[in-house]
């Protein structure tokens, strides 16, 4: 029984250290959100659209796109706890349905459910670094409108190779623009890395901000790998 008492309580301390990071995470993420608000005002869109968030994450984007419609906002994250610290976040929306939050990977989560979904508006910022450009490019056309919009933030290597791929799946570029290692340093990084050793300082264990402070390391060693850039694009017409 003591044995049961004192794995829940490491269990509890530790969910509190990771929600602590996802609240340091977010709140820089938060600094980035002019230039989620930027491609969102590029795109030429009919109001209240059926929105997706392709790898929502700890979610900053996802809830500013579900102010800007009445319509469905679906989120897809395969981070269980990422999810759950989103669900915690959102707020109720008095007009227009809930959000909708899909716990696992994409395409699968969605290749189950009928009627297959469709949406006017796709939002992927950094999925494609993680699935593929080519294979998540192909997959997000199965679930978009006649006329519907894709919105993802990317990598910069490959950018012509890409551009000659979206000519050959019926899409067009509408827009484009482009985040600086200067950008990301400034408004990202350093801000973070600052929170994170505050927040080690004061207790919070080391070992969960790993994958961050390395990320930090490398971008630092090679800052024009913190470069990405913002694509709009359009599906044809069918």
């Amino acid at each position: 029984k003591s044995g049961e008492i004192e794995t829940k309580a490491i269990w509890s301390d530790l969910m509190e250290h990771i929600t602590k990071k996802f609240e340091i995470l977010a709140q820089c993420r938060e600094h980035l959100l002019p230039f989620t608000k930027k491609a969102y005002t590029l795109l030429p869109i009919d109001s209240n659209p059926r929105i997706i968030d392709l790898g929502c994450g700890i979610g900053v984007p996802t809830r500013f796109l579900a102010e800007q419609t009445q319509n469905e906002i679906w989120g897809v994250e395969p981070d269980k706890n990422t999810l759950e610290f989103l669900k915690s976040q959102i707020r109720y929306r008095p007009k227009g349905p809930q959000m909708i939050l899909l716990h696992g990977k994409f395409p699968e989560v969605l290749l189950d459910i009928h009627p297959k979904p469709v949406f006017d508006l796709i939002w992927a910022e950094g999925l494609l670094n993680v699935i593929g450009f080519e294979f998540g490019m192909h997959h997000m056309l199965n679930f978009l409108k006649a006329s519907g919009f894709i919105v993802i933030h990317d990598e910069i290597p490959r950018m012509k190779e890409k551009m000659e791929f979206i000519r050959t799946i019926g899409l067009t570029l509408l827009d484009s623009f482009q985040l600086t290692p200067d950008d990301w340093f400034k408004l990202y990084y350093n801000p973070l890395e600052k929170l994170i050793l505050n927040a080690i300082q004061n207790g919070l264990d080391r070992v969960i901000f790993e994958s961050e402070l390395n990320e930090i390391s490398e971008n630092k060693k090679i800052p024009n790998n913190a470069h990405s850039i913002f694509y709009i694009f359009r599906k044809e017409a069918q």
